[in-house]
């Protein structure tokens, strides 16, 4: 949150307070991790509700961005562009190198 600008900090501030607790997100992450219900599900992501989640249908402008940050069932177009997806995996194999 150090980089976002100040009206986004305030807005995650507040998202954090509606999230679950480490806990909760633990026993979700494990039964992602162990269920029969996920066995066959890849490349997909999945909210605290066990939801899977669908890209973002909202336009661009402030309160539509705003709509999408409290929707739990979408995420943000950006996580669909195909450079930020090999940005990431690349720096997660860079970071587990042994």
């Amino acid at each position: 949150m150090g980089k976002f600008k100040s009206m986004w900090k305030i807005a995650a501030r507040v998202q954090n307070i509606f999230s679950s607790s480490p806990e909760t997100m633990a026993d979700t992450y494990f039964h992602i991790c162990t269920s029969e219900e996920f066995l066959d599900v890849t490349g997909k992501l999945i909210n605290d509700k066990r939801e899977i989640m669908k890209s973002s249908h909202y336009t661009s402008g402030i309160l539509q961005e705003v709509k999408q940050l409290f929707d739990q069932g979408v995420y943000p177009k950006y996580a669909d562009n195909i450079e930020n997806i090999e940005r990431v995996w690349n720096l997660a194999v860079t970071l587990t190198k042994i």
